[in-house]
């Protein structure tokens, strides 16, 4: 996987933090702290849906699959996360079929 590039600048007392993918799509990124998960699309993908979880390592740009659809025509979506948790959907293309995955970030 291919990594994007970081760019920090204060904003009204904040550091913000712009993320840029090099990917054809991505869809709800979630961040605790410095991983940002995110799903993407990958190259094998047979249409335009994210079908990968990806967690990306902001500082380095160092990039994880955490998940890959169970559909062959899958959609990864709903990404959200917190200190102890990350949960998202997988389903296929349609809607048709959808199933919840948690994952404790805490032990794995």
């Amino acid at each position: 996987m291919v990594a994007g590039n970081v760019h920090k600048k204060a904003h009204q007392n904040e550091a913000v933090t712009k993320v840029e993918f090099l990917y054809a799509d991505f869809f709800t990124p979630a961040i605790v702290d410095d991983p940002l998960f995110v799903a993407v699309k990958s190259k094998k993908a047979k249409d335009d849906m994210c079908d990968i979880l990806i967690e990306r390592n902001i500082k380095t740009g160092e990039e994880k699959l955490v998940f890959e659809s169970k559909y062959e025509l899958g959609n990864v979506q709903c990404v959200k996360a917190n200190e102890k948790w990350l949960v998202w959907a997988d389903g296929d293309v349609w809607g048709s079929e959808v199933k919840f995955y948690a994952k404790n970030l805490k032990n794995g």
